[in-house]
């Protein structure tokens, strides 16, 4: 049986602290007679009929609470780039996505339960390195396939939606480590009272006809990872076979209205800048039975290619720079990529 330590307790009481935080920011700013909010579009999850869907993206994150709160502007998607790792100076090659298969219900008029979603998801990150390493192989992948279910409920409270998602996956490596993750998240979409803020949804930064949008979107994380069979390379298993690690995450994302920017520009400077997005995202967790804390950050610009009819494509082009430690496995990363994005 593990005891956690003095400093893994004093971690843990500190991501509590984060989820009371924010539930008592809700219940005072966020009353019930609150300033709608108007967001860029309306919500896709209002709109869109209880469907089977296929959706092509580079996270669960860039998925959005119940597969439909992100459009294909703000969605960074599966990416295809020339990657340099900046710790190893080596240059490579690199495929990495989420495809998801689920179906969503949503009922915008619901009282309380305003609707879920389930499905089945197959993650992967593969890289090619252009220049071998010692402790590298030429191709080194890793493959996750699971099932996931989440559901919306309304917050009387915080005059908004509680999102809550979970998600198991059976991990396997290029190395032959093989491991189970499993994770739990609260994203929270509130409204608030407060001018040009809310939380998880776009809001307009300034008063019309100002062209910027954002959204800030928090959520509490939960992560369990049991190592099953092969070599320990993975950090999070460095001491023991396996790891919980909690804490917050938080994306500010950024995008341009085209209607709303001066008619005196280039049309197609304009169309540029309409089609591109800026997020940036940060991560921070502790590990429980060790006290150890990781960090991920991530910023990354997308532009997405017109379609007909001045409608989005589903491809783009896609720039980001991360440093931290890999989501998955822990291990010390720093890498730069330029690429092609496929999103849906």
């Amino acid at each position: 049986m593990r005891l956690y330590s003095g400093r893994a307790n004093t971690h843990h009481a500190l991501a509590l602290l984060v989820v009371l935080a924010v539930q008592i920011f809700a219940a005072n700013a966020f009353a019930q007679d609150a300033k709608v909010v108007t967001p860029r579009t309306p919500l896709p999850c209002d709109e869109r009929p209880s469907e089977f869907s296929i959706l092509v993206r580079s996270d669960f994150s860039d998925l959005g609470p119940l597969s439909c709160t992100h459009d294909l502007i703000s969605a960074q998607g599966a990416t295809f780039s020339a990657t340099n790792n900046l710790l190893t100076s080596k240059n490579s090659l690199s495929g990495d996505g989420l495809i998801a298969f689920d179906y969503t219900r949503y009922d915008g008029n619901a009282d309380i339960f305003k609707g879920f979603s389930i499905g089945a998801f197959v993650q992967a990150d593969d890289t090619y390195q252009l220049q071998s390493a010692a402790n590298q192989p030429y191709n080194g992948y890793a493959l996750t396939s699971g099932g996931f279910a989440e559901f919306a409920v309304f917050n009387k409270f915080a005059h908004g939606i509680d999102n809550f998602r979970v998600r198991d996956g059976e991990a396997t490596a290029s190395t032959g480590t093989r491991s189970n993750s499993f994770v739990a998240e609260w994203i929270p979409q509130y409204v608030t009272s407060i001018d040009y803020l809310s939380l998880g949804l776009p809001v307009r930064v300034g008063p019309p006809p100002s062209p910027l949008w954002y959204s800030f979107s928090p959520e509490l994380m939960v992560q369990y990872d049991r190592f099953d069979s092969g070599p320990k390379t993975a950090a999070i298993f460095a001491s023991g076979i396996d790891a919980l690690r909690v804490g917050p995450q938080m994306t500010l994302r950024f995008a341009v209205e085209e209607e709303n920017l001066p008619a005196a520009w280039d049309p197609r400077f304009r169309s540029f800048l309409a089609n591109s997005s800026v997020s940036i995202t940060n991560h921070e967790s502790w590990e429980q039975y060790t006290g150890k804390q990781y960090a991920w950050t991530a910023a990354v610009y997308s532009y997405t290619f017109p379609g007909a009819n001045k409608q989005s494509s589903h491809i783009g082009l896609s720039a980001s720079y991360g440093f931290g430690s890999s989501e998955s496995s822990g291990n010390l990363t720093k890498q730069a990529k330029v690429g092609l994005a496929v999103k849906f």
